[in-house]
């Protein structure tokens, strides 16, 4: 018989001064991903552009992230941009190789669910090597 895993939020949601860096121990999900699971990697996705471009990140209305979007758009209608991954990571990729995004499923999952509980400047961190 397995052992059947819940996700929950970290044990430090409500202390980000002691929240870890990404789970050494990720709990499977052993399904498709969401119509939200992948809106939200797209989401991600135009953040990243959003953040390597000159124009600062607003709350509302943001011209970096518009700007962002359009791009993003592009390279779909082009056929470059790809969603892959396991039952543990899941990656947004643009171009043959080039991964943009990065989330473990638990907590894509999780975010999904609940978008309003993403803060920026604790989620997010480059990849390493790139």
């Amino acid at each position: 018989m397995t052992e059947r895993r819940v996700i929950y939020p970290s044990e430090f949601f409500d202390r980000p001064e002691q929240e870890t860096t990404v789970s050494d121990d990720p709990a499977p999900v052993n399904r498709p991903l969401t119509d939200d699971e992948r809106m939200l990697m797209l989401m991600l996705g135009v953040r990243v552009i959003a953040d390597q471009v000159d124009i600062p990140h607003t709350a509302d209305n943001c011209p970096a992230c518009t700007a962002s979007a359009a791009a993003l758009d592009s390279f779909m209608e082009q056929g470059d941009v790809h969603l892959h991954g396991d039952e543990f990571d899941c990656y947004l990729s643009v171009g043959p190789n080039e991964k943009m995004v990065h989330a473990t499923r638990e907590w894509l999952a999780f975010h999904a669910e609940h978008p309003e509980a993403i803060d920026m400047s604790r989620h997010r961190r480059p990849l390493e090597g790139g």
